[in-house]
């Protein structure tokens, strides 16, 4: 069986708790757009005159607790996200992705600036994020080691065991969506 898994390198060393230090975002943009309907990556779709990518750097350039970013994306999208970045100053480097978003991310803490000491992951597909919830976040992940953002479950939540017919309505006040 264990060979029917794909094999994932074990993740980096790093010390138990490091919250001191700069702050480097990893933009994940390595994505395919196939949910999306598009013909091709997403980040590349536009967005209040500039493409999501822009955006979401936009975004993360605005907020002061940030001090790097390294985009992770595909090999077919390297050269055109690498374009889209530099008028973004705080972009360290654009770095190529893995077969899933777990190795680009592992290959994007490769490239982050050697005295990092907090990183923030951050879906490039995700640019209406506002820079004071990035700073909220970065900032309870200082106090607590790791964070992420949570909304309450607004939606009602049905249990079903077949996909048909619905067994029981499901209690949401201790659910929370993530992104």
């Amino acid at each position: 069986p264990s060979a029917l898994l794909p094999q994932r390198r074990p993740a980096p060393a790093r010390p138990e708790r490091m919250t001191e230090g700069r702050v480097t975002a990893i933009v994940a943009a390595a994505g395919r757009g196939t949910r999306f309907g598009a013909p091709e990556n997403k980040v590349f779709a536009p967005l209040l005159g500039m493409t999501v990518l822009e955006r979401t750097l936009h975004t993360l350039s605005a907020c002061p607790e940030i001090d790097a970013i390294v985009i992770v994306t595909g090999a077919e999208d390297l050269v055109r996200v690498r374009s889209l970045s530099l008028p973004f100053s705080r972009v360290h480097t654009v770095c190529l992705g893995g077969a899933e978003r777990y190795d680009s991310v592992c290959n994007a803490l490769d490239a982050v600036p050697e005295d990092t000491g907090l990183v923030a992951v951050h879906d490039a597909a995700r640019p209406l994020v506002s820079p004071r919830l990035v700073g909220e976040v970065i900032a309870a992940a200082r106090e607590h080691g790791a964070a992420l953002p949570a909304t309450p479950v607004a939606d009602t939540v049905k249990r079903s065991p077949d996909g048909r017919f619905t067994r029981e309505t499901v209690d949401r006040r201790p659910l929370f969506c993530v992104q």
